[in-house]
């Protein structure tokens, strides 16, 4: 995220499966949410908004394009972090099926 930030990108782009997408929706929150952790952050939190996020699926199934939710394993506790919060709903997204 340090280079994301230091870099000045004004958006984030997540191409792959469901795991791409949740990992990209929450550094999408807290690169604008320096302070917090997803840990501390709750449904009810009072967050700024993330960065603008397109989500491209290359796999059907998990809907991680289409909800406010992700689910990160926490790389200290290896437990999974779940998350749901308005601000991770994606700002546009690409499903074409064949």
């Amino acid at each position: 995220m340090a280079q994301l930030r230091e870099s000045g990108c004004d958006g984030v782009i997540a191409f792959g499966g469901g795991s791409v997408l949740d990992a990209a929706k929450a550094v999408a929150l807290l690169v604008t949410n320096p302070d917090s952790t997803l840990a501390e952050m709750s449904e009810t939190s009072v967050l700024q908004p993330r960065l603008p996020l397109i989500a491209i699926p290359t796999t059907a199934g998990t809907g991680s394009e289409t909800t406010n939710v992700t689910v990160i394993i926490d790389a200290v506790s290896g437990r999974k972090q779940v998350l749901a919060h308005a601000s991770l709903m994606r700002m546009w997204r690409s499903s074409t099926p064949r």
